[in-house]
């Protein structure tokens, strides 16, 4: 049984929701707030989305979590640029705690944050993205590249905050992502939806959209960065932020 059917079920026999995460075994600090969530315009089954003055296709689709996955949201030449401009300013990844930004072993990569709209090519992907999928370039994070060398990984998470970032370190919380795919490893490196029990390939230009409503696992947005056996990988990622919580 889908676990937000789970947790449904509990809360609506009056359930805390202290007790219910501890009895499935779930991080506390979760909500049942719903957030307006970015969503692209493909009803009734639409293969292309027009954005940016491009013609992008859609691959495939998933409501439940809600996942979207792109075609050449990206040209070569912007692969490229993404890949050369960053090379030079990555620096080791962190992941958020409540102590601040740390370096945990739980992410191997190294990334660097363009600001926004730093050149013509960060605006033209930038102003792509959020009209991908509705949602205004106000409301996101800075565009982030990382770097996957060989061995290097990023293990299952959840891309929303926790409570302690958005109320105490004045955080927007996050709603949705796009992972942008640089270039290909050779073996290797695939997204990973581990409650949807699927794995997304990396391919070069290609992008994969995912939402989440709430910050709580019932979206089912477990995922991770597989390990990369062979070769490397270059991503690139905008997280889209809730309305009314100023990003920039």
């Amino acid at each position: 049984m889908p676990l937000h059917v789970i947790l449904d079920a509990m809360r609506s026999k009056g359930w805390a929701e202290r007790d219910i995460r501890h009895v499935l075994g779930l991080p506390q600090g979760g909500s049942g707030d719903f957030h307006d969530v970015p969503e692209p315009d493909i009803e009734g089954g639409r293969s292309v989305v027009r954005a940016g003055g491009r013609d992008i296709r859609v691959l495939m689709t998933k409501e439940e979590p809600r996942i979207v996955v792109f075609d050449d949201i990206l040209t070569h030449d912007e692969c490229d640029f993404l890949i050369e401009a960053s090379r030079s300013r990555l620096e080791r990844s962190v992941i958020y705690s409540p102590d601040g930004n740390v370096v945990d072993d739980m992410r191997t990569s190294k990334g660097m944050w363009f600001e926004y709209a730093e050149n013509e090519m960060v605006r033209s992907i930038e102003e792509r993205v959020c009209e991908l999928v509705g949602w205004s370039t106000e409301h996101t994070q800075k565009l982030q590249v990382l770097h996957y060398p060989q061995d290097s990984e990023y293990e299952p998470h959840y891309d929303y905050f926790g409570r302690y970032a958005v109320e105490e370190h004045q955080i927007a919380q996050r709603v949705g992502t796009m992972i942008m795919y640089l270039n290909e490893p050779t073996r290797g490196g695939g997204t990973q939806f581990v409650d949807a029990g699927l794995q997304v390939m990396p391919r070069r230009g290609m992008g994969v959209f995912f939402s989440y409503d709430r910050p709580d696992p019932a979206t089912l947005t477990f995922h991770g960065g597989m390990p990369v056996h062979e070769g490397d990988k270059w991503i690139a990622t905008k997280w889209f932020t809730k309305r009314g919580q100023p990003s920039h």
